[in-house]
């Protein structure tokens, strides 16, 4: 498993065995980009355009983690 699809907060998903349930590291670093995007005010960027920004900067990011 790539460590973007690993859980940020795992949480075992049945007591006995080692699933995790939760957003993935790549889904939270992405949201916490498009949140840093669109909290900037002056900005008019649309949804579509803002998304796909969070995604490349959470990709990138887990590059740099690597």
């Amino acid at each position: 498993m790539k460590n973007a699809d690993k859980s940020a907060y795992p949480a075992p998903q049945h007591l006995h065995t080692f699933e995790t349930v939760g957003l993935t590291k790549r889904e939270i670093f992405a949201m916490t980009a498009m949140q840093g995007i669109l909290a900037n005010r002056e900005s008019n960027i649309d949804y579509e355009t803002a998304s796909i920004h969070a995604v490349k900067f959470a990709d990138e990011l887990l590059r740099q983690l690597e």
